[in-house]
């Protein structure tokens, strides 16, 4: 899907941002997370992941790999992954 997705409506998006984006979901993806969504504004991650991957016992992994792209603010969402949900 398009990464444009992945901020807010009205954001004003940079190339550097959707490379970190895109660079944390590959990642993610190596990792095991078949279906992730990395949504931002600014330096702040949400990771969106199906629930029945358990993204909380591989979060260390997750920070690591987030931070490692440029996030300083990095949330699991509880809700899961939801399709459209930035809009």
């Amino acid at each position: 899907s398009c990464l444009l997705t992945r901020f807010p409506h009205g954001y004003r998006i940079t190339s550097v941002e959707l490379k970190r984006v895109e660079q944390c979901e590959t990642e993610l993806q190596r990792l095991g997370l078949h279906v992730v969504r990395v949504r931002t504004v600014g330096n702040a991650a949400r990771i969106e992941a199906e629930p029945q991957e358990q993204a909380r016992t591989i979060l260390p992994d997750i920070e690591r790999i987030c931070r490692q792209a440029g996030f300083s603010g990095i949330e699991l969402d509880p809700a899961g992954y939801r399709c459209g949900s930035m809009d």
